[in-house]
C-alpha cells in the first residue's frame, strides 16, 4: 500500500522572477528547497518499495492498492461508501498480505494512511481481519521511520491484522543507500522473516 500523494506543487518566486530585494530571492530559495526536500520524501518511499518488490522472493506477487482518491472518512458515509472506499475495500479482501512502505509526519503515518486505515475497518471487523502485514519505511532522520512504523503496529493489531515480526527496514535515507551491500542483506533478512513468518 502506497500512501504517497499526488505530484507536489510549488511556491515563492520561478525562475527567471525578477527578485526586487535580497529577501525575495532568500524567499525563493527556501521555497525551492522545502519543495526538493518534500518531493525527495515522497519519492524515498517510491524507491524503497521498489527495492523491495525487486528482493522479493520470486513467487511473490505485487500491486499497489490506490488511496489518493478516498476522501476523508466519516462514519455520517457508512450507509453510501463513496466507489473509492468501495474499490479500496475490495482490493483488501482480494490481497490478504500487506506490505506497508511509510514515511514519518510527525513522529507518526501520514494522515492519508491512517485515513484508509479507517476505510478499511468499516463496518468493523470487514476487510482487514484476516491479513497479515509487514511494515517497512524510510525517513530523513538517524532512526528511519521507526516511530511511524509503531502507530500503525497498534492500529491493524486492534482491526485484527497480523504484523509480522519480520526484520525491521527503518532506512535513514542517503544517496545511493539502495546500492550499498548491508542495504541488501537488510532487505534480504526482512523477505526471510516474512517467508518464515507466512504459513505453508
Amino acid at each position: 500500500m502506497n500512501p504517497s500523494s499526488g505530484a507536489p506543487s510549488t511556491s515563492g518566486w520561478l525562475p527567471g522572477s525578477p527578485r526586487t530585494s535580497s529577501g525575495a530571492r532568500e524567499s525563493y530559495d527556501h521555497s525551492i528547497r522545502a519543495h526538493r526536500r518534500q518531493r525527495c520524501r515522497r519519492l524515498d518511499q517510491r524507491r524503497l518499495a521498489a527495492y523491495l518488490v525487486s528482493r522479493a522472493p520470486s513467487d511473490f506477487a505485487f500491486d499497489t492498492i490506490p488511496i489518493t482518491d478516498l476522501p476523508v472518512y466519516s462514519y455520517d458515509l457508512d450507509p453510501d461508501f463513496p466507489p473509492a472506499a468501495t474499490a479500496f475495500k475490495k482490493a483488501l479482501v482480494d490481497h490478504r498480505q500487506l506490505l506497508f512502505v511509510t514515511p514519518e509526519y510527525n513522529r507518526s503515518i501520514p494522515g492519508a494512511l491512517k485515513n484508509a486505515l479507517d476505510w478499511g475497518s468499516r463496518p468493523w471487523g470487514d476487510s482487514f481481519a484476516g491479513c497479515r502485514a509487514a511494515i517497512a519505511g524510510t525517513g530523513l532522520n538517524g532512526a528511519g521511520s521507526a516511530v511511524a512504523q509503531a502507530h500503525p503496529r497498534s492500529i491493524l493489531g486492534y482491526l485484527q491484522v497480523s504484523v509480522l515480526g519480520a526484520e525491521e527496514v527503518c532506512l535513514p535515507w542517503t544517496d545511493g543507500v539502495l546500492h550499498s551491500p548491508r542495504m541488501a542483506e537488510l532487505v534480504d533478512a526482512f523477505w526471510e522473516s516474512v517467508r518464515a513468518a507466512l504459513p505453508d
